[in-house]
């Protein structure tokens, strides 16, 4: 499943650090717009073509 799905979480108690220690790809915690998680996918998905 991992190779196929990105997982990203987020929410006002997300950090980064706090998802990437639970086994998500990327957490956006407070502050975080959506143009910086879209940005986020879009590069991980071009970056996993690879």
């Amino acid at each position: 499943m991992r190779d196929r799905y990105l997982m990203i979480v987020g929410g006002p108690r997300i950090s980064h650090a706090f998802a990437k220690e639970l086994g998500y790809d990327a957490g956006f915690g407070p502050g975080s717009t959506a143009a910086t998680v879209a940005s986020y996918i879009a590069q991980e998905l071009v970056a996993r073509k690879v």
